[in-house]
């Protein structure tokens, strides 16, 4: 083997050894967002638990969610809010926030779980 063919060869296996720990890397990214996030499959559906989240945290993260469950072209998804029974007062703070948003964006949905989450029906 020649040194230009030793260089060539190398070049080859550092651009596999990248793209390998790209998708390595994307593939870990992608799971422990999910975690994070509480993001998971039920009743069929994808879900996020937004239970325990601060309002602009929840607004801004049921808003992600939707938007990216709607470039996957999904019919429906569940957003669980929670009932309110742990905030001040037992009065909801997550559950008109994200209904309101649910309404602003045009789609339909459903309170489901004993009005402690909502099924969004995406269109397709």
């Amino acid at each position: 083997m020649t040194y230009a063919e030793g260089r060539k060869m190398e070049r080859i296996i550092i651009g596999a050894v990248l793209v390998a720990l790209f998708f390595l890397f994307w593939y870990y990214y992608r799971y422990f967002t999910a975690r994070r996030l509480s993001i998971f499959e039920q009743d069929g559906l994808e879900t996020i638990d937004l239970h325990g989240k601060k309002v602009s945290e929840a607004r801004y993260l049921a808003d992600k969610f939707l938007h990216h469950q709607e470039r996957q072209s999904l019919p429906a998804v569940q957003i669980i809010t929670g009932r309110g029974l742990h905030s001040p007062d037992g009065i909801p703070v997550l559950k008109p926030v994200v209904r309101n948003m649910i309404r602003d964006r045009g789609l339909r949905y459903d309170e489901i779980a004993m009005g402690g989450a909502y099924k969004v029906y995406l269109g397709f």
